[in-house]
């Protein structure tokens, strides 16, 4: 759990509040914190407003999966880009990006807080393709942007979205249950998985 680094280290399950306006699906929360969307490699998108409780729930979800022995890792956006930035720059980029292959929780709090430069993009789409189709490769995302949002903010020069901000969102989106085209086709990701 301290390896984790989450933000609020003290979130836990059994102290989210279920009040009417927050419109959670207690159910649903229950079956996340059994961590089965781990097995299955599946994301959780947590979208709400500022202040709405999206990174408490994340920071309980990571303690959950915590407790039965998965990797966490919590991060903020920023800082994630910042770091790839900087590894990019000292020659270690690869070694970050492998780092952030073998955890099997990965928490991205500030999704898209801010529009993306190109080369954060890019970074990004290393980090997000290295945990895609692979069993413990889930992320959770906090974010104040509906998915259909996320084009412009991710590559904000395209006006529908370029293939770049396609790729990523396709790794993220398909594992929410809609089915990509890779899938659909058959066609393998480059280690072998669907």
């Amino acid at each position: 759990m301290r390896k984790a680094n989450f933000s609020q280290p003290t979130a836990c399950m059994e102290d989210i509040e279920y009040i009417a306006d927050r419109r959670l699906d207690k159910g649903q929360i229950l079956r996340f914190a059994t961590c089965g969307y781990l097995n299955e490699g599946h994301h959780i998108i947590l979208k709400g407003a500022s202040g709405s409780g999206k990174t408490y729930i994340a920071c309980a979800l990571g303690n959950a999966a915590c407790r039965k022995y998965k990797t966490v890792r919590y991060v903020r956006l920023p800082e994630l880009l910042d770091e790839l930035a900087l590894s990019k720059g000292t020659g270690t980029f690869q070694k970050v990006v492998a780092s952030y292959r073998k955890i099997d929780l990965l928490i991205l709090d500030e999704w898209l807080i801010r529009k993306l430069t190109q080369q954060e993009t890019y970074h990004l789409l290393e980090i997000i393709e290295s945990r895609a189709g692979r069993q413990n490769g889930s992320m959770i995302f906090c974010t104040q942007y509906d998915t259909n949002e996320w084009y412009q903010r991710i590559d904000p020069e395209y006006a529908e979205g370029s293939p770049v901000a396609e790729a990523i969102k396709d790794r993220i989106i398909y594992n929410e249950g809609s089915v990509s085209m890779r899938k659909r086709h058959g066609i393998q990701n480059g280690d072998g998985n669907e």
